[in-house]
């Protein structure tokens, strides 16, 4: 598939299964504050999209089962605080993450905590992979993994628990 770019219409509601699966020329994709779920598979295999800025998705609730799995060269999620539900290995084989932003603290908590839920912060990269959680104070992230200094180390900034892999 040659598709490189994709804005997607304001009236989209659901980007369906499969949408975009295997659209190894994608690289870029606009997605507007419409969009209420992200399907399974939807951009599965889209090899080269290196970044995806949902935070404009105030209306995002679901990502589905391995929606973004196989964007190896993705480097940087948004996760915006109405996201409820990340399907199992949404995130699985993103082996270039670096920076995961979540806006929604209890998710936070879920994914961390969660062996298969969206994977998001087992491709985290060590040495430079951050992670950075949207709340009032280090001690509101309960996650067990985050919180494991064996794993990550803390600081806050700017409305942000900082995490940083080792």
């Amino acid at each position: 598939s040659s598709l490189s770019e994709i804005t997607i219409p304001q009236s989209v509601e659901t980007i369906g299964d499969y949408a975009f699966g295997n659209c190894s020329s994608l690289s870029e994709i606009t997605i507007p504050q419409s969009v209420e779920t992200i399907g399974d598979y939807a951009f599965d295999n889209c090899s080269i999209l290196q970044s995806v800025n949902l935070s404009n998705c105030t209306n995002l609730t679901t990502i589905g089962n391995d929606a973004f799995s196989g964007c190896s060269s993705l480097i940087e999620i948004t996760i915006p605080q109405n996201v409820t539900t990340i399907g199992d290995d949404a995130f699985e084989y993103c082996s270039s993450l670096n920076t995961v932003v979540i806006d929604n603290l209890d998710i936070a908590n879920a994914i961390a905590d969660s062996g298969s839920q969206g994977r998001l912060l087992y491709y985290l990269k060590s040495g430079t992979g951050v992670v950075k959680v949207k709340c009032s104070g280090l001690d509101k992230v309960t996650s067990t993994y985050l919180t494991n200094t064996s794993y990550f180390t803390a600081t806050y900034q700017d409305g942000y628990a900082v995490f940083t892999k080792k």
